[in-house]
């Protein structure tokens, strides 16, 4: 049975947390993480061991004399590490092909990296861009030509590269995520996922959607309902938006808003969304939950994956862009809309497909096509 060593991003990050969660649960196959941040859902898994990266070990001066030298990221050494005793890796998790100001170097050592890899490697649920250079594309193309296999989470990622035989693409992952039977410590009427928009967004925009979050609160307390600011990855200024925006509100409504900060408890963030009724989501698999959970969903698109994965799946509600200058925040918790449940159950089948050719090679999980079964039983019958 193949042993696998499974790359994502590893900064508690629910989203990416998830994915991993989803794919190590469906396998029964031993699967080893690297962690720099501690993840509860992982390490309760029996078939999954937990490895402390090397790399959160290193000092900045360490990393400083890497680049210096010209040797690639510690990430690279500790890879290639655990590779010799797994037979597989699975690089899995949304936005992994971003080219940043001043990084093509780095993605020039990242192409070495698989080209010297040693062991077969697949993509899963990955998407492509933005990207800055003419060089980039060609870079990732040929990363992307030498896996077994790659599936994009978006029509647009896989015609980029149609022309790479190993490509295809398939719906996220995340939409396989079965409906919690827990109840959660705190319930919600209304979750609103944030980012920080201000890393994003200039100062402006950033307190119009901190404002409107807060906006949205009030007006979901005065009616009578409780909210939940879900922070999903601190790593990235979640946590530190949620604050904000709390710290907007009269004492009055904000004693009936809590926040709830993602620190690796999949399973206790996961119930909250799920005994909630709407969720406004500016992270990517808030949305995608939402909707698998049968909640109205509003969401809030700050980059260019939002929109086109959504359009791919078929959302029939609107989506409200952050990078539209003409955005008006009146009363936009209104515009959220629930899925059909039929059509909940035909991208449950669809996501599947990411995983169409990891089944023909890895061990499928008896508990896991016994869950599929429960899952699926319980979105019809909603």
């Amino acid at each position: 049975m193949d042993r696998v060593l499974i790359r994502f991003y590893d900064r508690a990050n629910l989203g990416d947390d998830l994915l991993v969660y989803l794919l190590a649960s469906r396998f029964a196959n031993t699967f080893t993480v690297l962690l720099r941040e501690p993840c509860k859902a992982l390490e309760d898994l029996d078939n999954v061991v937990v490895r402390r990266a090397d790399s959160a070990r290193r000092s900045v001066l360490s990393r400083l004399k890497r680049r210096l030298t010209g040797r690639g990221p510690r990430l690279h050494a500790d890879l290639e590490r655990a590779s010799r005793s797994n037979d597989v890796l699975v690089y899995i998790g949304g936005s992994i092909f971003i080219e940043h100001p001043g990084k093509l170097d780095t993605w020039k050592r990242e192409r070495d990296h698989y080209r010297a890899l040693g062991i077969p490697y697949f993509i899963i649920d990955a998407n492509f861009g933005p990207y800055l250079s003419d060089e980039y594309p060609e870079i990732v193309r040929d990363i992307l030509s030498g896996a077994d296999d790659v599936c994009f989470r978006d029509s647009y990622s896989r015609d980029v590269f149609a022309d790479v035989p190993a490509v295809r693409s398939a719906i996220d992952v995340g939409f396989l995520t079965p409906v919690p039977t827990r109840s959660p410590a705190e319930h919600a009427d209304v979750v609103i996922s944030m980012i920080d928009t201000r890393e994003r967004f200039d100062a402006a925009a950033a307190d119009a959607y901190e404002a409107a979050m807060a906006g949205i609160a009030e007006r979901t307390v005065r009616s009578g309902s409780r909210v939940c600011l879900m922070s999903f990855c601190s790593y990235q200024g979640d946590d530190q938006a949620a604050e904000r925006i709390r710290a907007r509100l009269s004492p009055d409504v904000a004693a009936h808003v809590f926040r709830h900060d993602y620190v690796g408890d999949l399973e206790e963030a996961l119930a909250i969304i799920a005994c909630s009724q709407t969720v406004i989501g500016a992270r990517f698999h808030a949305v995608v939950l939402g909707l698998a959970f049968g909640k109205a969903v509003l969401p809030i698109a700050y980059s260019k994956k939002t929109v086109d994965t959504l359009t791919d799946i078929g959302y029939g509600g609107t989506i409200v862009d952050l990078n539209d200058s003409a955005l008006g925040w009146d009363r936009v918790e209104d515009l959220a809309w629930t899925m059909p449940s039929s059509e909940r159950e035909r991208l449950s089948r669809a996501a599947a497909v990411q995983f169409q050719v990891l089944d023909e090679r890895l061990v499928r999980s008896q508990s896991d096509r016994a869950k599929a079964h429960v899952a699926g039983a319980e979105r019809h019958d909603s």
